[in-house]
């Protein structure tokens, strides 16, 4: 499985990560492993609090 699926919407590119793939990078942010900024550059995440969401998420 991949870790982003892309669809087209008017021009727009809009991302859908799958759940497996931010389980991974949330376990890694809050490991201390990776910083927020470090797995964004790295994997490619877009928008600056995409991964503080689903840090909270996971959290409930």
């Amino acid at each position: 499985m991949s870790k982003k699926q892309s669809s087209n919407r008017r021009g727009t590119q809009q991302l859908f990560y799958t759940e497996a793939f931010k389980q991974k990078i949330v376990n890694e942010v809050l490991s201390g492993k990776l910083n927020k900024r470090q797995a964004s550059l790295i994997y490619g995440i877009k928008g600056n609090a995409t991964i503080l969401y689903w840090i909270n998420q996971s959290q409930g």
